[in-house]
């Protein structure tokens, strides 16, 4: 809302408010005309609400965002290779024929390594022209494109491609987490649940069959990418208030509420926090079995005396 109003008014301050106070006015001056052409820069601003649409261009502009840390340490390792072997090629271009025309100072050996070497924009030239005169840094040369082109670079491809690929998984998984907490709140309150912090929601098992019910809330929840049949399979076991499994009275929060539906979306592959919450309640479930084979022993035991 406060993007979309500050978009209007810059719209309507270049097109109404500046031509009526330039007309006003008169000639205000080359300076002042030069101040006012920046505003019109403000159009630019209308390319933000493409992104709205696109989120997977915003994500791709985060994760290089994200990426400008290792992005800059490999820039620093590819300047520091350029400068080594510039150090290198400026001592033994000395006394050669390609040594000032490719190699006269430190400076311009490095502009040539990383033109011809590390970008490859003409290294034939100059590879044939280092080739006739010595084998020694010919076969530096070929060394310093290995490094550079074949390692630095595509290392740097590589960074960019992986920090991209976990920030937009990052930021797609967190946006479709904000879709399903929206859709829950939809049907919670379509079905007349509605308070003024989730954190105080507590929703029943028989609530949750009521809303199960409520074929507005299966659309919106299917919509949201979450397993019908399972969701109703393991409705029990969720709200599920002793050991045995005869009584259902636990009610869960909207945040665990949330993280119970997210978990039943088709697609959603097993993590860590997957198998440790299995091996908790696979280990709770043994000591809870073995507090009770104890106790059936220590009642045969003392009945067996008696008998």
């Amino acid at each position: 809302m406060v993007f979309d109003t500050v978009l209007v008014a810059f719209m309507v301050l270049e097109a109404w408010v500046l031509p009526t106070v330039l007309l006003a006015a008169g000639d205000p001056g080359p300076s002042v005309l030069g101040a006012l052409r920046w505003l019109r820069l403000a159009r630019l601003v209308r390319i933000c609400r493409l992104l709205r649409s696109l989120p997977e261009v915003l994500f791709m502009v985060r994760g290089v965002a994200a990426a400008t840390h290792s992005v800059g340490c490999t820039f620093g390792m590819l300047f520091a290779t350029v400068y080594v072997f510039g150090i290198a090629f400026t001592q033994m271009g000395d006394g050669t024929a390609f040594g000032p025309k490719y190699f006269a100072s430190i400076p311009e050996s490095m502009y040539t390594l990383l033109l011809d070497g590390a970008f490859m924009c003409s290294g034939r030239e100059v590879l044939d022209a280092i080739r006739r005169e010595s084998a020694l840094c010919f076969a530096v040369f070929v060394v310093f494109v290995l490094v550079t082109h074949l390692t630095i670079l595509n290392l740097l491809i590589g960074v960019l491609c992986e920090v991209v690929s976990e920030v937009s998984s990052a930021e797609k998984e967190k946006s479709e987490r904000a879709f399903v907490r929206e859709k829950v709140r939809q049907v919670l309150e379509a079905a007349g649940r509605e308070a003024a912090d989730e954190r105080e929601m507590q929703i029943s098992r028989g609530e949750f069959l009521e809303l199960l019910q409520n074929e507005e809330a299966m659309e919106l929840l299917e919509r949201a990418g979450v397993d019908m049949l399972v969701l109703l399979d393991f409705a029990d076991f969720f709200f599920q208030s002793d050991r045995l499994g005869h009584h259902f009275d636990k009610s869960l929060g909207f945040d665990d509420f949330i993280g119970t539906v997210l978990k039943l979306r088709s697609g959603g592959g097993v993590g860590l926090r997957d198998v440790l919450e299995l091996r908790k309640f696979v280990r709770d479930e043994t000591l809870g079995l073995q507090v009770a084979l104890s106790r059936i022993e220590a009642r045969l035991g003392h009945a067996g005396p008696c008998a």
